[in-house]
């Protein structure tokens, strides 16, 4: 992940874990944003979704993953689908489209998460 704050003149590195796939990033304006992808184990074969925000340009990133992946977790603790569409509508309210069609939204900057379409 980088990070430009002059126009991509120069770039900054940010740290993620190894094994993240980065799916999409969006953000409101210049401070808040959603970064989804997923977590892969280390031997690249499990998934969790990773959902992270930021309000403070992308410096810092707070992961808002666990609720979603409570909900869509398999057995043995791993994902059917990832993340691979954000939109967010303000600062409070946000969908994430999943790879098996699932609609989950936010109505409050992603403490909670409720399934709001499932597209078959």
């Amino acid at each position: 992940l980088l990070k430009t704050e002059d126009g991509g003149k120069t770039w900054k590195e940010k740290a993620l874990k190894e094994g993240t796939l980065i799916k999409d990033i969006s953000f409101t304006d210049q401070n808040n944003g959603w970064l989804i992808g997923a977590s892969f184990d280390k031997a690249l074969v499990n998934a969790k979704m990773l959902i992270l925000r930021s309000n403070d340009g992308g410096e810092n990133w707070e992961d808002f993953s666990k609720e979603l992946n409570t909900l869509l977790n398999r057995e043995d603790g791993f994902l059917n689908e990832i993340p691979v569409d954000v939109n967010i509508k303000d600062l409070q309210r946000t969908l994430i489209l999943t790879s098996g069609g699932k609609v989950f939204e936010t109505f409050n900057g992603g403490q909670t998460w409720n399934l709001k379409a499932n597209i078959d």
